[in-house]
């Protein structure tokens, strides 16, 4: 399983090299990473870590051409940071939120305030809380002292505090007085990653300075102490992460095919006839034996279990226990559709023809214009979770986006690619649409429009948080920028949301309207 962590300076790098073992270095398209192992309680973890430098447009950059460049997992950005209330140098703080707080409109009434804001993953500081709780992550520091963990706010901005006279600091007070601390490196972090709401992310700063007498406690060694603390919390969160701890199953489905697909770059490597003449290493045949001994319920399991319950003696409990678990079986075969086997052979036909850049035929594949026939492509980016594959039409001559379940079967060729250079992946949004141009919508939902949006649309629960108003909730996430699929379930469960913004959304959602009134002559 792989974790990046993102660090601005050196002495943060070196806090989190402390952790590591086989410990290497590599310099990717001019950027300079490390690689390293780490053994936690569940899993094996590789960690890539990049010293980035300081500031939000550097930390930005770094951050999206590192993910797009290893696809972690997880991402967390680690350092120090300047203390600005209830905090001590030496403590650690968890960022629940951020502000960008230099951002602003200035006009002729003055300058007023639009920072950016926003949120990291709510798993993972449900999992650092937890972290915090058991305090098993003191036997890693490296002194004597035992810091504190906070939980709240973290300002960010492209300035270096060191008195709290500044206008910067008595700002950060009057506007944004829930900040603990202080760095260069939240916002554009919290930005960067807010594009990939499939990755969990965390800033976790350890408190250098508290802005009055800067100089003299880095003289002291706080930075040291701050970097050694934030990454001696960062890796126990790390110990103790466990995939079935915070994801829901298809989630966990999709991270265990990622490290099968990962054994690729460790099988040995043989010569295929092509044209590129290119080296590719065949892939393992253990995924489809491997996903079935993920499947929760096995047939088998459930019949050993109801001969237990019989032993019992078949008493009115134990017959309600069988019902339940007849119940869960049924469910998991209708519900489970990626660990059935016709699932399995597909998604490993079409990753060994990606990695093999070979060309395959998509039979009978159902498209949304009532139309089913063959079609021959050049996969180059397959989503389990997302039933999503993206590829190349060879007879149409243009990339497409196909749902792997309208997929009857997939035929492999031994012809290889012939239009890698005309590929272009796109990010995927909760609804299963692909566009490079996304937006930010936000909504509000009642309870029968949480349980519908994320029973239809599991990945949406990322982009969910408890509204202000009893059983609310809001949805705040980026989708495709013509809003197909989100219009749909909206207009079909209008009276259970309410759409907040943005204004683009509401306009194509009125012509939707007017075009349906006009068809009813309304």
């Amino acid at each position: 399983m792989r974790i990046l962590i993102l660090t601005p300076i050196q002495k943060e790098q070196e806090a989190v090299k402390a952790h590591l073992s086989d410990i290497k270095e590599q310099i990717i398209d001019g950027s300079r990473y490390v690689t390293g192992k780490f053994r936690g309680a569940s899993h094996s973890f590789e960690i890539i870590n990049q010293m980035t430098g300081s500031g939000d447009s550097i930390i930005a950059l770094a951050t999206e051409k590192a993910v797009k460049r290893f696809n972690p997992m997880v991402v967390f950005l680690v350092g120090v940071a300047g203390g600005i209330k209830d905090v001590s140098i030496g403590d650690v703080v968890v960022g629940t939120k951020y502000y960008g707080y230099e951002k602003s409109l200035e006009s002729s009434e003055g300058s007023m305030a639009r920072p950016w804001s926003g949120q990291y993953s709510k798993q993972l500081k449900v999992l650092a809380e937890s972290v915090d709780s058991k305090k098993n992550w003191w036997k890693r520091l490296t002194t004597e002292m035992v810091p504190n963990v906070k939980f709240g706010a973290i300002a960010s901005g492209n300035k270096v505090l060191s008195t709290t006279t500044s206008q910067v600091f008595q700002h950060l007070k009057t506007s944004y007085n829930d900040s603990l601390a202080i760095e260069m490196e939240a916002a554009g972090f919290g930005e960067a990653m807010s594009d990939y709401p499939h990755i969990y992310s965390l800033n976790i700063r350890g408190i250098s300075d508290l802005i009055d007498g800067k100089r003299h406690a880095d003289e002291a060694g706080s930075q040291e102490l701050a970097a050694a603390n934030a990454a001696a919390f960062t890796f126990e969160i790390i110990f103790q992460l466990n995939t079935a701890y915070f994801s829901p199953v298809e989630i966990e489905v999709r991270n265990r095919l990622d490290d099968f697909m990962e054994l690729l770059s460790k099988t040995t490597v043989i010569n295929l006839p092509t044209n590129k003449h290119k080296n590719y290493a065949p892939p393992p045949s253990r995924a489809p034996q491997e996903l079935e001994r993920l499947q929760p319920l096995s047939k088998t399991d459930r019949l050993l279990i109801s001969k237990a319950l019989d032993q019992l003696g078949g008493d009115e409990v134990a017959d309600k226990i069988k019902a339940k678990l007849d119940s869960l079986y049924d469910f998991q075969q209708l519900g489970l559709e990626a660990l059935r086997r016709p699932a399995i052979e597909r998604y490993e036909s079409l990753e060994r023809a990606r990695v093999w850049q070979r060309q395959v035929v998509l039979k009978q594949y159902r498209s949304n214009s009532n139309d089913i026939r063959d079609r021959k492509v050049e996969p180059f980016k397959i989503d389990a979770d997302l039933d999503t594959l993206q590829a190349f039409d060879v007879d149409l001559g243009q990339n497409r986006h196909f749902r792997l379940s309208r997929i009857r079967r997939v035929q492999p060729t031994d012809e290889p690619w012939q239009h890698e250079d005309r590929h272009i992946r796109k990010e995927t949004d909760d609804f299963r649409i692909a566009d490079n141009e996304m937006v930010n919508v936000h909504l509000r939902l009642d309870v029968l429009a949480y349980n519908l949006l994320t029973e239809a649309y599991p990945n949406s629960r990322r982009n969910l948080l408890e509204g202000a108003e009893q059983n609310s909730w809001d949805y705040e996430g980026k989708v495709n920028h013509r809003f197909y699929g989100l219009i749909n379930f909206i207009m079909g469960n209008a009276e259970h949301i309410e759409v907040i913004g943005p204004e683009e959304l509401k306009e194509a959602m009125r012509e939707r309207a007017e075009g349906i009134l006009k068809k009813l002559k309304l």
